[in-house]
């Protein structure tokens, strides 16, 4: 990789220092729990879709989606269209989602409270955390190797890195809560879009839609498609 320090660093260390300061500067709206937990219940339909979009697409799914395409042609698209699919169904529907902000409360766990019992609402408390423990605990190891290899890293401040990483967003997070999740995942979303559209038509534009349809048939066939 061509990684430069001085200017892909700057970018980089920009954009996280962006990021931090907004998600801080939000924290004087939050004033009680329901803003801390689900931002007074005033998140609308775009920031919504902003916050999904920023939240799902990360490292691994964007690494995973390319792999997916590289072993199965368009075919490997597959996956993100039934789960576009899947998204569209349920906003348009509002199952399940319409139900449990009707219900008034501000988590899982407090619905399970209302239906099944205080013991439910702990029990599945302790699931939510140790499968979110587990399940970011991957992503972090994950992303922590993608670092290495794309910046040429030194692996023994890999853990550093990652710490100081973890400790600013668990910081804005803490401070603002769901305000600052949102805050900082819309501008997530901005660059991430910006980007995924600029190396899109820098692709497209240097080899040529003709050549890219080509190569998959010759490679895949009919599957490919």
């Amino acid at each position: 990789m061509n990684f430069n320090w001085l200017l892909d660093g700057s970018i980089v260390g920009l954009y996280l220092v962006a990021t931090m300061a907004a998600g801080i500067m939000v924290r004087k709206y939050v004033g009680n729990v329901e803003q801390f937990l689900v931002a007074g219940r005033e998140m609308n339909v775009f920031l919504g879709i902003a916050s999904l979009a920023a939240t799902e697409f990360g490292i691994v799914t964007c690494m995973y989606t390319a792999q997916g395409g590289y072993n199965s042609g368009f075919a490997g698209a597959t996956p993100g269209i039934l789960q576009c699919l899947a998204m569209l169904i349920i906003g348009i529907t509002g199952f399940c989602v319409k139900p449990l902000r009707d219900s008034g409360v501000m988590t899982i766990p407090e619905l399970f409270e209302q239906r099944f019992g205080k013991f439910i609402r702990w029990l599945a408390g302790v699931v939510i955390v140790l499968g979110g423990l587990l399940n970011m605990g991957v992503f972090l190891r994950i992303g922590g190797e993608f670092l290495v290899l794309s910046t040429g890293m030194n692996e023994k401040y890999l853990v550093i890195t990652m710490t100081v990483l973890l400790i600013m967003v668990a910081v804005y997070t803490i401070l603002g809560g769901m305000l600052s999740v949102l805050v900082t995942d819309f501008l997530q979303f901005i660059v991430m879009s910006i980007g995924l559209l600029a190396v899109t038509y820098f692709f497209i534009g240097s080899f040529g839609w003709g050549k890219i349809v080509d190569t998959v048939e010759a490679n895949h066939g009919v599957g490919g498609f």
